[in-house]
């Protein structure tokens, strides 16, 4: 940073060098980087760090390190709430067009603003800083203090005067930095005083509203929303072994959710599967059609095209709530993580935002350093903060290791990630006999579709914070529309009964494997063997030597003979 900055903090148009301004204020030269790394930010993704300036009110008057900044923001801004292009060519323009003291402001600030956008000079130390928010906090907070400087200064001239009234001049100072608090700390809105009664209405409301009896969203399984209350602003996850059907499971959840609540919006990491797998999957769930017939319409059937073509059409009125993300540009980041949920928590305002992330610990943190445990460990501690702070849900699947493939998954087999039980607010786990342990499957007849025989999976609730209820839901799986039925609670009550009898007859055979029916097959003997040693220990042929098929041939040619 070898350009010299304005000191906009006197009168004139002072132009005051680096080392100048950090000798008087230390800190104001890293307040200076960070408006620049804003701006660059601004430049180059305006659409993000354009949400973000008006969302939490940032002006012009909060750049307080230099006059430069505080003129290429101004022209930014006036640009973004024109809708107009951010580049050079249109930010020049606009600032040959303005005078600070019979100087133009391009003549001020034009090189800084040509560096912002061809990242050189200054603005070229470092990258483009996507994560604008903590930016923003900072150049707030500098403008905070200097704005609180100037108001107790000008109160203690006013009191160091004789005449001048003492008590109505720290009535006014008072009264001024509580304004001044209330309008620029972005940090004044926190209020960590309980509120019991506010709490309360805001659950009778939302109680109202929905009338239904439970307070989250409709997941459009009825024993899940008893259950577990709905889906509320926690983090879910779901754990399973591999080919359990995590994935489709997750999809159904989040088409459900947008088609049974009319202001969700619906974020898909799909870090597993691609973008046009999951809309086949959500074509197939409003189509009621095959996913093979979706994905490969042939030979043609016009009533299927005619169900394919409307289910298209309903999906096509659910983009408009929804965004798939996958690796199509690349790895997904915790960083790009949280910029796409806050721009689009931005983008859906007041609107109540689900995140699904499959599998969740597929975002790549900013750094490896330590273990697998430990980076899943602060993956999650850092997503359970953002689903506090930003207010979301977020559904999260992850993988269990092999040995949950032939058993059920029991608590023990989650504690070697202790994360995935001690973080989230709920926690799942999906297990089905039928893929690879046929010991005991569950089956069961579905007429009327092609599936004539579907396998019965479980889904258990290992943890569930604010609610009793802790066990199986049961649910058929039809392989077809790769979709997931929950069964009625009538047929709940009988699998949970089956799994507790096999559970109960396990435990009495020591888990062992279940015995054939058949009886054993007698050992095979090789009698040639055992006359062989015979004659070795008695020194004499065998008594009752068989023969064999070469003697009988020798006899039968004697007989002849």
């Amino acid at each position: 940073m070898n350009d010299e900055v304005i000191n906009d903090t006197c009168p004139g148009a002072v132009i005051v060098s680096q080392k100048q301004i950090q000798a008087d204020s230390p800190g104001r030269a890293d307040i200076y980087k960070v408006e620049i790394e804003f701006l660059k930010s601004f430049a180059h993704n305006p659409d993000f760090a354009g949400l973000y300036a008006l969302n939490l009110n940032l002006m012009p008057s909060n750049f307080q390190s230099s006059l430069k900044t505080k003129f290429i923001y101004s022209a930014f801004l006036s640009l973004y709430n024109e809708n107009r292009t951010i580049n050079f060519q249109n930010a020049a323009l606009f600032l040959k067009q303005q005078y600070y003291q019979q100087k133009l402001h391009f003549d001020i600030c034009g090189q800084l603003c040509e560096h912002i956008f061809n990242l050189t000079g200054e603005a070229g130390e470092t990258s483009v800083e996507t994560d604008v928010k903590p930016l923003i906090y900072k150049i707030k907070e500098n403008s905070l203090r200097n704005e609180s400087k100037k108001l107790l200064a000008s109160s203690m001239n006013k009191l160091n005067n004789d005449k001048g009234d003492y008590v109505n001049t720290i009535k006014k100072c008072s009264e001024s930095i509580n304004i001044l608090l209330e309008t620029s700390n972005l940090s004044s809105d926190y209020n960590y005083e309980p509120d019991a009664v506010k709490t309360n209405i805001d659950l009778e409301i939302a109680t109202a509203k929905n009338n239904r009896p439970f307070c989250g969203l409709d997941t459009g399984f009825e024993i899940l929303n008893q259950a577990i209350n709905g889906i509320e602003n926690e983090m879910y996850l779901i754990g399973a072994a591999s080919a359990m059907g995590k994935t489709t499971f997750a999809t159904q959840l989040a088409f459900q959710i947008l088609k049974n609540n009319a202001e969700a919006n619906v974020i898909f990491f799909s870090l597993d599967q691609s973008q046009k797998d999951i809309l086949v999957k959500f074509i197939s769930e409003a189509s009621g059609i095959s996913v093979k017939y979706i994905k490969c319409s042939f030979p043609r059937t016009e009533s299927l095209d005619i169900k394919k073509k409307e289910g298209i059409a309903y999906v096509a009125s659910l983009t408009k709530r929804m965004r798939i993300v996958d690796e199509s540009y690349g790895e997904v980041t915790i960083k790009d993580f949280k910029n796409i949920i806050r721009k689009h928590k931005l983008e859906f305002t007041n609107k109540p935002l689900v995140v699904i992330a499959d599998t969740i610990s597929a975002i790549r943190p900013v750094s490896r350093g330590g273990d697998r445990v430990s980076e899943i460990s602060d993956l999650l501690s850092e997503i359970k903060t953002l689903v506090r702070t930003e207010e979301f849900s977020l559904i999260g699947t992850f993988n269990l290791d092999g040995g949950a493939e032939t058993k059920r998954p029991k608590r023990e087999d989650l504690a070697r990630v202790p994360a995935y039980i001690y973080q989230p607010y709920v926690t799942l786990t999906l297990y089905c006999d039928f893929i690879f342990n046929f010991e005991t499957p569950f089956m069961e007849w579905e007429w009327g579709s092609s599936d004539l025989m579907v396998p019965i999976v479980e889904l258990e609730v290992v943890k569930n914070k604010m609610s009793g209820f802790k066990g199986r839901i049961f649910y058929r799986y039809l392989d077809s529309l790769a979709s997931y039925k929950e069964c009625v609670e009538l047929e709940n009550e009988n699998y949970n009964a089956m799994i507790e009898n096999i559970e109960h007859y396990e435990h009495k055979r020591g888990n062992q494997p279940i015995p054939s029916i058949a009886p054993a097959a007698p050992p095979v003997r090789n009698i040639h063997s055992d006359n062989k040693a015979s004659q070795c220990e008695t020194g004499m042929p065998p008594k009752n030597k068989h023969k064999d098929a070469k003697d009988k041939d020798k006899d039968g040619c004697e007989d002849i003979v």
